[in-house]
């Protein structure tokens, strides 16, 4: 009798289904026959429709729409893999032109009901679609999804079985969720009683000085429950009708575990407008909590989503308006989402806005990203609004947001979630951008093939497709670069694949199309010898729609890496804070370390200037006499000389330093290195006197000990400004500018009092002799 049970074969003819797709040979009907002969395991069909297919296919043609039936199939395999380790997918099935069958065995014991696999699997699957397609793919890509375990009723026929699996997973995908139909209901409900929910808190930190600002609350239902995500309860709260009751139990929750805040510090709580219409979340009753609970109602911050229904934003604006008289903020979230966001800012006028996750991520290489949040950063500050970043998970992604100006975030790259709520200080990253590379200068010749990562490579034999997965594969990764021979010939940055392939018939025309169709033939090449300093400047130089591309860099002409404008820009602006390290603690100009490589530079560029020195006479006399305080003030009294001076007379080429102690140093043109140094000593003459006390002020002089240990009479301080000049016809050595420099520092100082004399020889370096 068990021998007559057992499953020998196991095939679905044609006959039976209708079509010839869930006919299943070969080695599949030998493992699903293993399969269904185990005791200890079960067996379950998973269920893949997309129910819009057939429009792909009449407007792009065949292939675009078969390739993105088995798109979605790869990932819900992957989907399916992440929400169910202890199971083993066998293998897919096309059951038909838009459907997709997978089959999988499964622990016997303990089996899931099968609204847990439908919760649990949609929220991921969908997640997956969502991150990994441009979004109007993804807006095709809807998907029923459903499931059944085959029966184990021996007399059944195996090829019954199968076909009866088949049906219930296709009615289960179409059916209508009730909640006295489906177990999971009742456990939510559960839930719901009991409040088994748990707050947990992120940091929000301020892009200002690195601190944390306030905490963004969120829920989480019983460990290792497939309740446990908020997007799985929310879903059974909307289908029970319960959305006000667990908005008020996350609330409490929330409130109830906040703890201490700083008079300065925010509570964000996520609301529901449904939840404003409840007696029991009035602002009376609102205050009281917070008053049990001894929290400010200024603390506070109601966060709404940017998708709400556009028609109800006035009605909105009114429920809030008691919550506002009590002293509670809004928040806008997930701005960019595509939501009809727009009216509802303007109804409400929130005092946050917090940037969708989408719109953050890949952030520091894409220009349209780049553009969307530097426009919400506008509107945010024209309302006087404060522009939060979310979903933050790598250094680049902050670097970018601080460099662009974006007031605060939250990630993961900074905290997850935790209760008790973590207090957490970052350090900030130096503002860079391609301004401040423009209009100040960058000194930095270090070469650029020190910075460069061996990036994502591909032949021009490679498809789009199989790009198209190894992008998704290699995240956070934001460019390719194509290689023949081992030369570069071309790059493919992700968002204009994602723009390409988003474009109505963009898989059709490009999907199974070499990768050298929808490259860039022209990408910005570097020799990794080239110095980082003048690479910014190509990056900069290139068109609007360029200027983040990733840099590619080659040794004799050989792919060496890659390297990220938003990397480049870090670099950049480390370089300027190691200079800034080496400025004048005092004073504030840049010091020795750079005077050198301005110098350098110069030398290089061939750049024909003038080198001004200024030197303080008298002033050890002062500093022995009135001591280091007033010896200092006497020293940024030089500084102010200098600043004034040049802002009068030099151009954007010129360059102000402090050598140290009493001497400092300029470098500029030769037709303005006379009338800076007269117009600083006009500047110092004029205040000068000011700095001694009155008597000697009148006397024009003091009476001191000087470096020869006498005492006699000594002018008040005065400058000696001496003036070379040089140029490049041929060659000369800093050492032949240092001398020159001294003698002519020399001769201005042996001129009593204020004195500015230039060097009458031909320019160091000229021809003339």
């Amino acid at each position: 009798m068990m021998h007559q049970n057992r499953i020998e074969n196991l095939s679905i003819v044609p006959e039976l289904t209708g079509f010839p797709g869930l006919a299943i040979t070969g080695e599949n009907r030998k493992i699903i026959t293993r399969a269904l002969n185990d005791r200890k395991a079960g067996l379950g069909l998973l269920y893949l429709q997309i129910p819009n297919l057939h429009r792909l296919y009449l407007v792009d043609g065949d292939y675009s729409g078969l390739e993105l039936c088995d798109s979605v199939a790869e990932q819900a395999r992957e989907s399916f893999a992440e929400a169910f380790n202890d199971h083993e997918c066998i293998f897919w099935q096309a059951a038909s032109f838009d459907e997709r069958v997978l089959i999988f065995r499964c622990p016997r014991e303990g089996l899931l009901d099968r609204a847990k696999y439908y919760a649990l699997f949609n929220t991921i699957l969908s997640k997956r679609l969502e991150q990994v397609n441009p979004t109007p793919v993804a807006e095709t890509m809807q998907v029923s999804v459903g499931f059944s375990l085959f029966s184990t009723d021996p007399p059944v026929e195996p090829d019954r079985r199968l076909l009866k699996a088949y049906c219930e997973a296709k009615q289960f995908s179409r059916s209508i969720i009730k909640k006295h139909q489906l177990p999971l209901h009742n456990e939510f409900s559960n839930i719901l009683e009991a409040q088994a929910l748990s707050p947990v808190f992120q940091p929000i930190i301020s892009f200002a000085d690195g601190k944390t600002i306030g905490w963004e609350a969120f829920t989480r239902g019983p460990k290792g429950d497939p309740l446990e995500t908020p997007a799985v309860f929310l879903k059974f709260a909307e289908q029970a009708d319960s959305i006000s009751e667990l908005d008020r139990i996350c609330r409490t929750k929330a409130l109830d575990k906040a703890g201490f805040l700083h008079s300065e510090q925010k509570l964000f709580l996520n609301t529901h407008p449904v939840s404003l219409r409840n007696a029991s979340f009035s602002s009376d009753i609102f205050a009281d909590t917070l008053h049990e609970l001894r929290l400010n109602p200024a603390n506070i911050v109601l966060e709404f989503s940017s998708s709400c229904n556009l028609a109800d934003s006035a009605i909105l604006k009114q429920m809030i308006q008691p919550y506002r008289d009590l002293g509670c903020q809004i928040s806008i979230d997930d701005l960019g989402s595509g939501g009809d966001s727009l009216g509802l800012l303007c109804a409400v006028q929130p005092s946050y806005l917090k940037l969708n996750r989408n719109q953050v991520r890949g952030v520091e290489s894409d220009p349209a990203k780049r553009l969307m949040v530097e426009t919400l950063l506008k509107f945010a500050e024209s309302i006087k609004a404060t522009l939060i970043a979310l979903g933050i998970e790598t250094q680049a992604e902050f670097n970018a947001l601080v460099s662009m100006g974006v007031h605060a975030g939250q990630g993961l790259f900074f905290a997850g979630f935790d209760n008790p709520k973590k207090t957490v200080e970052v350090s900030l990253p130096k503002s860079a951008t391609f301004a401040l590379a423009k209009d100040e200068g960058w000194v930095c010749a270090n070469p650029v093939g020190n910075i460069a990562e061996t990036g994502l490579v591909a032949s021009p034999d490679e498809t789009v497709r199989q790009l198209k997965s190894r992008f998704v594969e290699s995240t956070p990764t934001y460019s390719v670069a194509i290689i023949e021979d081992s030369k570069p010939i071309g790059q493919i940055m992700s968002y204009n694949l994602d723009r390409c392939l988003a474009h109505r018939f963009g898989i059709s025309l490009y999907y199974e199309k070499s990768v050298t169709k929808i490259m860039n033939p022209a990408p910005l090449l570097t020799e990794a010898s080239q110095s980082v300093e003048d690479v910014a400047r190509l990056a900069m130089a290139r068109p609007s729609q360029e200027i983040y591309d990733d840099i590619i860099v080659t040794e004799n002409a050989s792919y060496a890496g890659t390297v990220s404008v938003q990397k480049l820009l870090d670099y950049l602006a480390l370089a300027q804070l190691e200079l800034a390290k080496g400025a004048n603690p005092l004073t504030g100009l840049p010091g020795n370390l750079a005077i050198e490589r301005e110098i350098d530079r110069r030398i290089k560029d061939k750049s024909a200037s003038s080198l001004v020195y200024i030197d303080l006479d008298n002033f050890k006399v002062f500093n022995d006499t009135y001591g280091f305080k007033k010896g200092d003030s006497i020293i940024l009294l030089t500084a102010s000389a200098l600043r004034s001076a040049a802002q009068q007379y030099f151009g954007p080429d010129s360059f102000i330093g402090h050598v140290g102690g009493d001497d400092f140093l300029a470098i500029c043109s030769h037709d303005s290195a006379e009338p800076f140094g007269k117009a600083v000593i006009d500047y110092f003459k004029e205040r000068v006197p000011e700095y001694y006390p009155e008597a000697d002020r009148k006397a024009g002089k003091i009476h001191a000990v000087g470096r020869d240990g006498i005492r006699r009479d000594y002018s008040l301080v005065s400058l000696s400004v001496g003036i070379i000049d040089f140029q490049f016809d041929q060659p000369f050595s800093l050492e032949e500018l240092s001398d020159r420099a001294a003698k002519v520092k020399k001769y201005a100082k042996s001129q009593e009092g204020n004195s500015c004399v230039r060097d009458r020889r031909s320019p160091l370096g000229s021809e003339e002799i």
